[in-house]
């Protein structure tokens, strides 16, 4: 089934935030299926750039996380009402690292939320820190 134009402009700006490029054709149709109105998709790409920064934060801090789901599961399993971690604040790592890490991923999630000019982000990579400083 072929998603309407307001579709297909709704799914477009979806699975720009989402960071794993997989399986297109197969989100597009769950997304057809679920044919959410304005409200959930916006919802959605919050809830994605609330996984962004907990994963960023958390792969700053040592912490293992599984790889991105594909698009078309995230759908199906409704992520969007995942919960997430915040951010630890700054003073309770206690390190400019951090600091500067924390930073980075909200200037990450920062530049997504400005991107609506359709161009591709790579979400997980880069987060601006330096290179060589963190762990990873």
């Amino acid at each position: 089934m072929a998603l309407t134009p307001k579709q297909e402009q709704s799914f477009a700006r979806w699975y720009l935030a989402y960071p794993n490029k997989k399986a297109k054709g197969e989100a597009r149709a769950r997304w057809g299926k679920l044919d959410p109105d304005d409200a959930l998709t916006e919802r959605m790409i919050a809830a994605i750039q609330d996984q962004i920064r907990e994963r960023a934060w958390k792969k700053v801090a040592g912490i293992w996380m599984p790889e991105w789901k594909l698009p078309a599961t995230w759908l199906n399993k409704e992520c969007w009402e995942d919960e997430t971690q915040p951010i630890p604040s700054a003073d309770a790592k206690g390190s400019r690292k951090a600091e500067a890490a924390i930073e980075a991923v909200k200037r990450s999630v920062d530049k997504i939320s400005r991107n609506k000019n359709g161009e591709q982000e790579d979400n997980d990579r880069d987060l601006g820190l330096p290179e060589g400083d963190i762990p990873f």
